[in-house]
């Protein structure tokens, strides 16, 4: 090919492209959707304001014959129609139907032949000037939909009516109010309730068997005769804008109080009166459990803001089971316990895990308090003189004698200023430290084998994605024997002090039922001298002298003189029987640790058993 065809070629290609690209640009133009269209469906609806659109790219040029001027004036006088109904009219006659003139057939595919013709104008000066389609839709304003709607109503010789919101029938989106009112009706039927642990008492919970599918099938079963036809699409959506509803779980670990309180006010043969009794008595119930919840974010918020104050969460995880395998035979034995104590900073959001196996130790107030001052020693700055503990009112474990007189003689040896123990209504106990088990359960759930104590420690650290948990190993020897060390410093039966001494009837006595308070205060300007509240933040206290003479200021307990434990603890028989059992399904590089185990002591049942044999 001569250099001549080839630039013959390129030229028809790059007059090709254009071509191309110019019947592009104008089917864009022709699918553009101008701005200001009104989108409401109501009647009564102010127009909204028009503005000048995109210019025409015909032949003629038929927008470059207005100026800007010009084109303000053409649009302001379509903005000043009060009423549609009046606007369109003026734009329907601005639009002339003609038979069409010349039926030539252009294609060979048989087509629907056009009846008629449509030309456009525009008002200028007064007088009617002749432009193309997309001129017209340009310098007015409106849509492709709008003139169409237009000329196939020029068409047929009707004038244009507004009809939006005024259809009603079975085949139109109106709704009618009657329909309505009955979907409301319906979905109030169902019992809605407040979720157990939450600030937010507005929103409420349907029952987790439910979703709005369903809810919106037994609608259409109880209203089969309906006209019009309530459609999914509009019932999840009247669902959505008029109700704050959600679906909820179900309910574990309920507070029997609440749960006593509710069922008598829904018992349909219980007067009134006893109603309103229980209501009130609900109502005050959970005002006092909120008030640990509002405790507990007032402390964040504090330890926050100041560096001399710390709050701390405490509490025990459930118990985790050794060997963890997909066994079958593993349900119906005996495992090895290991226990988990947490405490959560609430300022850093980071917590510390006490780990330890059943055969090291109890979870007794020992173990509590050694835990507590190996955390305050190692993590609490010298900066804090102000700590506020939170934690369940277990009396086996946080609530009890031994506690309150190491923090008492905590405070006393002024290593802190101030300490506050606030405990929960029963039932309503959940904190931060259950968020944080919860993390965890997550990890763990999602390993079907672990075989060793070190593997659930690895699991804790790899739980966080924000590497806020650690881990501490606990041995038997490193527990201290505070239950021993409180009798030679601290009185266990106490009156307080505005009830002791002679004159004081003994009706009106009153003694340290350390389960009867919520809230209780050591102070080291008061050594020896606890301050309790019946509930948090109560105004009523009480304050009692527990330091017996001449011992305000006890020093605390050391591993040397107040060791808990002499050797491991004893492992019940059946239990040691059963981990032996198992023994077979546990890899060689792990068995180090049941071989540990295996010397550790054993119940007197097991040395009987042995005899038997």
């Amino acid at each position: 090919m001569s250099d001549s065809d080839s630039s013959v070629e390129s030229e028809k290609k790059r007059k090709k492209g254009v071509s191309n690209f110019e019947s592009y640009k104008a089917n864009i133009i022709k699918k553009a959707k101008i701005k200001g269209l009104p989108h409401t469906n109501h009647v009564g609806k102010e127009l909204t304001e028009r503005r000048s659109g995109l210019p025409c790219n015909c032949t003629k040029k038929c927008s470059n014959k207005f100026t800007e001027e010009e084109k303000e004036v053409i649009v302001k006088y379509i903005n000043s129609f009060d009423e549609k109904n009046a606007q369109d009219v003026y734009i329907q006659n601005l639009i002339d139907v003609e038979d069409v003139k010349d039926k030539r057939k252009r294609s060979a595919e048989p087509k629907k032949p056009k009846t008629y013709t449509f030309k456009y104008h525009v008002h200028k000066n007064g007088q009617r000037i002749p432009v193309c389609k997309m001129a017209f839709i340009g310098l007015h304003g409106i849509s492709h939909k709008k003139v169409w709607r237009l000329c196939t109503l020029q068409a047929q010789n009707i004038t244009p009516k507004d009809k939006r919101g005024k259809s009603i029938g079975s085949r139109h989106n109106i709704i009618p109010g009657e329909i309505c009112v009955k979907i409301k009706e319906f979905i109030e039927r169902f019992d809605a309730k407040e979720i157990h642990y939450s600030n937010n008492t507005t929103k409420k919970y349907l029952p987790s068997t439910l979703n709005i599918k369903l809810m919106y099938e037994m609608f259409i079963k109880i209203n089969l005769n309906l006209n019009p036809t309530v459609k999914y699409g509009f019932f999840c959506q009247y669902f959505k804008q008029n109700f704050d509803l959600s679906f909820g779980r179900p309910q574990i670990d309920v507070c029997s109080t609440c749960e006593q309180l509710k069922i008598k006010v829904s018992d349909p043969h219980l007067n009134e009166n006893a109603k309103r009794v229980s209501i009130a008595e609900l109502i005050i119930h959970k005002r006092r459990a909120s008030k640990f919840f509002k405790k507990c974010d007032e402390v964040r918020k504090l330890c926050k803001e100041q560096d001399n104050i710390l709050g701390i969460t405490i509490d025990y995880m459930q118990n985790l089971p050794l060997p963890h395998i997909p066994v079958q035979e593993v349900f119906y034995m005996r495992q090895l316990w290991i226990y988990e104590f947490c405490v959560h900073n609430l300022k850093t959001e980071k917590a510390v895990f006490y780990s330890y196996q059943e055969g090291e130790a109890y979870k007794g107030p020992n173990e509590v308090c050694t835990f507590l001052k190996m955390y305050i020693d190692k993590y609490i700055p010298a900066t804090v003189n102000e700590l506020y503990i939170f934690s369940d009112g277990c009396p086996g474990q946080n609530r009890n004698h031994t506690v309150v007189r190491f923090l008492m003689a905590l405070a006393s040896s002024k290593r802190l200023k101030k300490i506050e123990h606030i405990f929960p209504i029963r039932g309503h106990s959940f904190n931060a430290c259950d968020r944080d088990f919860a993390t965890v359960k997550r990890k763990i759930r999602k390993q079907d084998r672990i075989y060793t104590h070190d593997d659930y420690i690895e699991l804790i650290q790899q739980s966080s994605n924000t590497n806020k948990f650690s881990v501490e190993k606990v041995k038997t020897e490193e527990i201290i024997d505070y239950k021993k060390w409180w009798p030679d410093f601290y009185k266990k039966n106490v009156l307080s002090i505005t009830s002791h001494g002679k004159k004081v009837p003994k009706a009106q006595k009153v003694t340290l039922k350390i389960t009867d308070y919520f809230h209780f205060i050591y102070d080291s300007s008061e050594p020896g001298i606890l301050l309790v509240h019946p509930y948090i933040d109560n105004f009523i206290s009480e304050r009692f002298s527990l330091a017996k003479p001449r011992q305000f200021r006890p020093d605390l307990p050391n591993l040397i003189d107040f060791k808990a434990y002499d050797q491991k603890l004893p492992i019940n028989y059946m239990k040691m029987d059963n981990i032996k059992s198992l023994l077979c399904h546990i890899p060689a590089d792990k068995m180090s640790f049941y071989d540990e185990i295996m010397h550790w002591p054993i119940t007197e049942a097991q040395e009987h058993h042995e005899e038997d044999y």
